[in-house]
């Protein structure tokens, strides 16, 4: 209604669920499958009828070890957060992020409650997840399958490593009849 869109609620509006991703690409593979495991359990709150729920991500390049899913896998990954979204510069003491209670301990995000600081998460524009998100629980459902998909190498990264192996393999003198 009138109150909706004077929040920024309209339904053409997003309500996005943001990760950082950090530390090695294992971890970052994890923090994503995590956070989209997030966004899909809640898309039958309020929120997620009445707004369209989208993952961002910010980058942490000096917490990577040199890379991030973007540059590794071609699947339709997150896109940077837009302005006025909370993101990474949050920090652990933020008020506005939903933590998890302690490392691999499963914390389930609901759009349709409130924030640390007592704010309904459908009065902003998105809610920042963070910390290691390495609960297995947040992947309900068939997100597996899903999360298969979508971690596919790009194409150059695979040639390369396809061609890398087939030469390791030429080298180890193993006849054509063994190697099918």
């Amino acid at each position: 209604g009138k109150d909706d869109a004077a929040n920024n609620n309209a339904p053409s509006s997003p309500f996005y669920v943001v990760f950082t991703a950090h530390d090695g690409i294992g971890n970052q593979m994890f923090q994503y499958a995590s956070a989209l495991g997030m966004m899909l359990s809640n898309a039958e709150t309020k929120i997620g009828r009445n707004r369209y729920l989208m993952l961002c991500h910010y980058l942490r390049p000096d917490a990577t070890h040199a890379f991030a899913l973007p540059d590794i896998f071609g699947g339709p990954f997150t896109a940077h957060c837009p302005d006025g979204v909370p993101g990474g510069s949050c920090g652990p003491g933020c008020e506005r992020a939903h933590w998890e209670h302690g490392f691999g301990l499963y914390t389930p995000l609901d759009l349709d409650g409130y924030d640390a600081k007592g704010d309904r998460y459908g009065t902003r524009p998105g809610a920042f997840v963070g910390r290691y998100l390495q609960s297995h629980r947040y992947f309900g459902g068939d997100i597996g399958t899903t999360v298969r998909e979508l971690f596919q190498f790009k194409t150059e990264i695979r040639e390369e490593a396809e061609g890398a192996l087939h030469n390791l393999v030429g080298k180890l003198n193993v006849p054509d009849a063994e190697r099918a």
